[in-house]
């Protein structure tokens, strides 16, 4: 009997615990998983820019402007990139916690593809 009422106050110690870290865990995973959608837009932004750069010379020439499409491809790869250095100064670790999952997600289509 006094072994079940040690059980019982251990029991109700660690759920009193974890009760008080949930909501930081909710948070964390959050944080988490903006910051994958923001890696991977950041990721996408960036292969399209390359992509871009193969069919016009126009970001390897000075002389040359950037048509209409690659400006604003461009405007929107700054403005993603800037939410990444916004969210990799404010929760760094959960800007690598994303970095690393949305890698190993690509690696893992990759393999399948």
């Amino acid at each position: 009997m006094k072994a079940l009422k040690m059980i019982m106050i251990f029991v109700l110690l660690v759920g009193s615990l974890a009760i008080l870290k949930a909501p930081l865990l909710l948070v964390d995973i959050a944080a988490t998983v903006i910051g994958m959608v923001i890696v991977w837009r950041c990721r996408v932004l960036g292969s399209e820019l390359i992509a871009q750069r193969g069919a016009t010379p126009a970001f390897t020439s000075f002389d040359a402007r950037p048509t209409r499409r690659q400006r604003r491809l461009m405007a929107r790869s700054l403005a993603w990139s800037l939410r990444r250095t916004e969210m990799a100064s404010l929760l760094p670790l959960a800007d690598a916690r994303a970095e690393r999952l949305v890698v190993a997600w690509a690696a893992r289509a990759a393999e399948q593809a």
